[in-house]
């Protein structure tokens, strides 16, 4: 399915967020994803099998996909691009490095909780670490919202959704979630949790559902 945008105003920028959980600064050509905890599933019994991989895999490819539309000449990792080291494993590795030849761009990578990664790790798939946070003025990319806030801040991490109505049944959609200085980005890979945010003043809901992105 085609990723389909719906362009927003934040911090003075153009920002287009996009169906399949991405944020493209067209401006400055930058694409970013948060989340994709790849390895997530390798584990256990599971841990390199061939089918242990295959979300992994089609989540690679659907972002590959996005990064060539868009034209973005970076794609920025805000956080969690694996799901820790011990799921870095051989047939993971080699997913990734096949993954990279397809990515026409410089890879980018905001460190999360679990990209403690060895050096040539990192080096073999061509990805370049940049801390816990990247500074593109006037916007300040972290993997975490922080208490102090001198740049207006994107970030990833809680894997934010939003509930379309009150009722116990209701339905949870990922989403991004915009305030006057800090905008949360979704989780790129398909995990079954998320973190529900609460309504208030100044916070405006961008849910993500049936191809489309639209303000609740």
């Amino acid at each position: 399915m085609k990723n389909r945008a719906r362009t927003i105003g934040f911090a003075g920028q153009s920002l287009e967020l996009g169906s399949d959980r991405t944020l493209l600064w067209r401006e400055k050509e930058l694409l970013v994803a948060a989340d994709l905890h790849l390895g997530r599933t390798l584990t256990g019994e599971a841990a390199g099998k061939t089918d242990a991989l295959a979300a992994d895999s089609a989540a690679l490819q659907r972002l590959a996909r996005v990064v060539r539309e868009s034209n973005a000449r970076k794609l920025l990792i805000l956080g969690d691009f694996v799901h820790g080291r011990e799921a870095v494993v051989a047939s993971l590795i080699r997913v990734v490095v096949e993954w990279r030849k397809t990515v026409n761009a410089e890879v980018l990578l905001v460190r999360g909780s679990y990209d403690h990664l060895p050096a040539p790790i990192l080096n073999r798939w061509d990805v370049e670490p940049v801390g816990d946070t990247l500074l593109v003025e006037p916007l300040r990319f972290r993997y975490k919202p922080a208490a102090d806030r001198p740049q207006p801040q994107i970030c990833g991490h809680l894997h934010p959704c939003a509930r379309l109505s009150k009722t116990a049944d209701s339905m949870r959609l990922p989403c991004f979630v915009v305030e006057p200085a800090l905008l949360l980005m979704p989780s790129f890979g398909v995990l079954p949790d998320g973190y529900e945010i609460s309504e208030k003043d100044n916070r405006v809901f961008y849910v993500i559902s049936d191809g489309e992105v639209r303000p609740i």
